[in-house]
Formats: C-alpha cells, sequence, structure tokens
C-alpha cells in the first residue's frame, strides 16, 4: 500500500501542472471570446481604465489633480488615441439599442473631435500627439495598469486595446487556474470546483476580458479563499509550501490591485483564521516559511496603504447624494431596498450598468448558490460552529458594507457602490458553503458536475443574450440582422458563438473528470 499510494502522488504531481496549463487554455479562450464579443471601451470605465494603463506603462504613476488636490481627476500625458477613448464612451449608450453612436452627427463629431467615421465606433486617430486629459482612476495602484498597459508602448493604432484586453485576460485566469490546480492537488472537497465555477459569474468572466482591475481583484480574492480554505480545514497539520505560497501570493496581489484591495484582504485572512482548525495554530509559529510570506504580505499591504493614502487613490467621482442630515435608518433601508439589485449586479450587469444578462442566467445562478447555502447550514454540528459563523460574517460583510459606506459619504459621494464591488467577499460565501456542504451529502462530486453545467449553460445564454443587444438590440430577436449602424465584432458573430459553445463544453467535460479524481482521492491513502 505505501508504494502504491507513492505511486499515485507521482501521478497526481505529474498532472498537476498539465491541469494548470489546460484550465488557462480554456478560461483564457473564455475569456478572450467575451472580450472579442464586447465593443471596445463599453467595458465598465474601460476609457480611464485605460488611460490610466498607457499613462502607468510610461512611468508617469504620479500624477497632478484636475481642479485641485481632492479631485478624483487625475492628468495624464498620453498619445491621442488613449486620450480620445472617454469621448468615444459616448457613442455606447445601449439600453435597447445596439451598440453605435445615439447622437447626432454633428455631435458625434464634436464629441470625438474626428471626421474618420459618422458613427462613432472607434473613429480613432491612431496618432502619437501628446495630450492630458483628466482621468478618475489616474491615482489607483499602478500594478495592473502598468502591465496592461505596455502594448501602448509598441503602437498608438486603436486595435492595440485588443492587447490590453489580451494582457488582463493572462493575469486574470491565471488566477482562476491556480485555483482549480489547487483543489486538484491538495483537496479532497469536489465542491470546492462547484463553488469556484459559481464565482465565476460572467461578470467575472467579462471583466478579466476587458481592461479593469476589478477582474484581477476578484480573481485573486478567489485564489486566495480556495488556497487558505484548503490550508485551514485539509492540510492545517502539515501546510504545502506551495500552497501557502499561492495564498499569499494571492493575498498579495489582491491588496495590490485596487483600492478597497487592502481591505478585502485582510478580511479574507481573518475570516481564514476565524474558521481554522485549532490544530492550525498550534504549528502557526513554528513555520518560518509561513512568518516569510506572511511578512511579505505585510509588506504589500503596508505598501498598498501608503499609495492609497499618499496619492488619495480612494477619491472617486460622486454619484445621488443624500441631503444634509439624512437619517441612518433612511439610508439603510434606502440601500438594503436594492440588494436583490446588487446580488444580480454580481452575476450580470455589464457595459455602463446598461447591459444586464437574461433571467434564466441570473435564475441558475441562484438555484447553484442557494442549493449550496441549503446545504451549508444544514451542516450545523458542534465542529462547525465557527465555519458556519464565517459565513455568516461574510454575508454581512457583503450586506452591510454599502450601507455603513454610504452612509459615511452620504453628502460626499452618495450611491456610488456597485455590485462587482462586493465580489471579493461574494466568492468567499460560495466557497466557505461549498466547504460545509460536503459534510451532509453523499455524493458531493454529483452536485459539483451538476453546479458547473449550470454555471456553463448560463455563461452562454448570457454571452448570446449581450452579444446581440451589442450587435443589433434588444428590439431584434435575430441576432444575425443587419442593423444599419449597428456594431459587428472583429470575428463574425456565428463563428464567435460556436467557439464559446465549444470552449465551456470542453470545460463541463475536463472539471467533471477532475471532479472524480479529486473525490476519488479520499479513498486513496496517503494521499
Amino acid at each position: 500500500m505505501p508504494k502504491f499510494a507513492a505511486k499515485v502522488q507521482t501521478t497526481f504531481r505529474a498532472k498537476s501542472s498539465r491541469v494548470f496549463l489546460v484550465l488557462f487554455v480554456l478560461f483564457g479562450c473564455q475569456a478572450t471570446a467575451w472580450s472579442l464579443g464586447t465593443p471596445l471601451l463599453s467595458g465598465s470605465d474601460e476609457p480611464a481604465h485605460i488611460m490610466t494603463a498607457a499613462a502607468d506603462a510610461r512611468g508617469e504613476f504620479i500624477k497632478k489633480r484636475v481642479g485641485g488636490t481632492n479631485s478624483p481627476l487625475a492628468i495624464v500625458h498620453i498619445p491621442s488615441t488613449f486620450a480620445l477613448t472617454e469621448n468615444e464612451s459616448f457613442c455606447y449608450s445601449l439600453p435597447s439599442q445596439p451598440a453605435s453612436c445615439r447622437l447626432s452627427k454633428s455631435s458625434c463629431y464634436h464629441q470625438l473631435a474626428t471626421h474618420n467615421d459618422a458613427i462613432c465606433g472607434l473613429a480613432l486617430s491612431g496618432t502619437d500627439a501628446a495630450s492630458a486629459p483628466g482621468t478618475y482612476t489616474g491615482n489607483y495602484p499602478p500594478l495592473y495598469y502598468t502591465a496592461v498597459g505596455l502594448p501602448t508602448l509598441v503602437s498608438s493604432h486603436p486595435g492595440v486595446m485588443y492587447s490590453m484586453r489580451l494582457i488582463s485576460t493572462f493575469m486574470g485566469v491565471f488566477f482562476v487556474a491556480l485555483c482549480f490546480f489547487c483543489v486538484y492537488k491538495w483537496s479532497a472537497n469536489p465542491l470546492l470546483l462547484g463553488g469556484i465555477s459559481l464565482s465565476l459569474t460572467p461578470l467575472v468572466i467579462y471583466l478579466i476580458g476587458t481592461v479593469n482591475p476589478s477582474g484581477l481583484e476578484v480573481t485573486s480574492a478567489l485564489c486566495l479563499w480556495v488556497s487558505g480554505m484548503i490550508i485551514v480545514r485539509e492540510k492545517f497539520i502539515r501546510v504545502p509550501g506551495a500552497l501557502l505560497g499561492i495564498a499569499f501570493l494571492s493575498a498579495t496581489v489582491l491588496a495590490l490591485s485596487r483600492p478597497d484591495g487592502p481591505v478585502w484582504s485582510v478580511l479574507t485572512v481573518a475570516v481564514l483564521m476565524f474558521v481554522a482548525e485549532r490544530r492550525l495554530y498550534s504549528g502557526l509559529l513554528k513555520n518560518k516559511l509561513l512568518i516569510r510570506m506572511g511578512g511579505l504580505w505585510v509588506a504589500g499591504l503596508i505598501l498598498a496603504a501608503w499609495w492609497i493614502v499618499a496619492e488619495k487613490a480612494s477619491l472617486v467621482l460622486p454619484g445621488q447624494t443624500y441631503a444634509p442630515g439624512t437619517s441612518l435608518f433612511y439610508i439603510t433601508k434606502s440601500v438594503l431596498g436594492t440588494t436583490h439589485i446588487f446580488t444580480d449586479a454580481m452575476i450580470g450587469l455589464l457595459g455602463w450598468n446598461n447591459a444586464p444578462v437574461p433571467f434564466i442566467s441570473i435564475f441558475l445562478w441562484y438555484i447553484g448558490i442557494g442549493s449550496l447555502l441549503v446545504l451549508a447550514f444544514a451542516a450545523y454540528r458542534k465542529r462547525n460552529i465557527r465555519t458556519l459563523l464565517g459565513l455568516l460574517m461574510m454575508m454581512g460583510a457583503v450586506t452591510l458594507i454599502p450601507v455603513a459606506y454610504t452612509y459615511i459619504y452620504a453628502q460626499r459621494y452618495g450611491d456610488i457602490l456597485q455590485g462587482r464591488y462586493m465580489l471579493p467577499g461574494a466568492v468567499g460565501i460560495a466557497i466557505i458553503a461549498a466547504t460545509l456542504a460536503k459534510e451532509t451529502i453523499m455524493k458531493p462530486a454529483s452536485l459539483a458536475k451538476t453546479l458547473i453545467a449550470l454555471t456553463a449553460l448560463g455563461n452562454v445564454f448570457a454571452y448570446v443574450w449581450i452579444l446581440r443587444q451589442y450587435m443589433v438590440g434588444l428590439s431584434f430577436f435575430n441576432i444575425f440582422k443587419n442593423v444599419p449602424g449597428g456594431w459587428t465584432p472583429p470575428i463574425p458573430a456565428i463563428l464567435l458563438i460556436i467557439i464559446f459553445v465549444l470552449i465551456n463544453l470542453f470545460i463541463v467535460t475536463y472539471l467533471w473528470r477532475i471532479s472524480d479524481e479529486v473525490s476519488s482521492k479520499q479513498n486513496v491513502a496517503g494521499v
């Protein structure tokens, strides 16, 4: 038996790297399909992020403010191709129309300061003339932007923005593949695969495939939750060094990803330590590797906090503010009254909050996460009390943080929080629930496969629906109808849809096989 166990371990080591690479490619193709099926600059705040990336890649990290030190707008000196992107975004106000310019021809020309195209549609000049517009993300932490902005150093052609999206995709998908890798290599709970799949909502894949640091923030948070949960619940006696390294890498990148990254990083680690097996604590101070990596994480937190305070990275454009003296009760009632909107948005509110995924996609996600939560709360045992409390803590945090933030900044910023800002905590709910649910179901692999299939189906519905909205608008059912002035993807739509369906089919098939192998680990001695 020891020889057999050693052989099995060797096999898993040989396969684990291949699992990472296969899933990196599959999810990379999925996010790239979203990128190609989405008009440039139509991503959430994408023009501002592109301008910031172009500036940071040129070493312009410290930026002057437009209108004083308390203004969120920062001046950047970048080629005019990227400077004009903010005006170009005005041409993508959908709701039921296709993604073309809704302004008059003269107004459209005025907004873009170019005469290349009567319907806007990326009518950018591509010149290298320097410009100095204001961007409201200019003082965000530069880790993400510096990497994504590298293609702008090579070319100023508008098409280079697809290369920026591709780098963003690589960064996000790296942590997605690491999540599944951790489960395959170190966990015996196949439901974690279902929890990860539920965490990868259409919005998350969409964010990964566009220029937006939220994609990196959410995926690094997800990787921290997955690797951390395996450490504190399964590998607490002898923590593998590589698993520990993945957890602290994720925590550090999360802290450096966005202005709210340090808060989510600390909160996640705190909850993970709260739900940890007590036997983990006894070995913490003896683990020199943990102490070293913990030191690097703390250093990353300090660096992130210094940057956010020194550069005032938390300054944002105000939304609909509240009147002075508005009570906490009124604000709480107002914010909690939109909780369902927040939840739907975390699943699929794309574009500039004007492209929601279809109800069927949201419904499938509610079925999946609802099933996990019911099973999680059914796992009420004395030994699970702290884990259940951890689950309630994260549910409370995702619900009440918007209330607290809105109350504190009621007169200054008002209602500015969106569903995607809560995703770093929301993905933790799925992972904790998946950990608890394993104890209340006889065949966790079967449920994991069901959740994987549900999410793939929901992604396909969402992709076709959003592609239809961008191409022909919601007024037409036929996605291939020729609408004058409508947007068309760089690859024929029918080919994009076929590719996307095949990618999701491959993902489901591959994750089902992994689910069986993870489930079989608990029956193999020594693994």
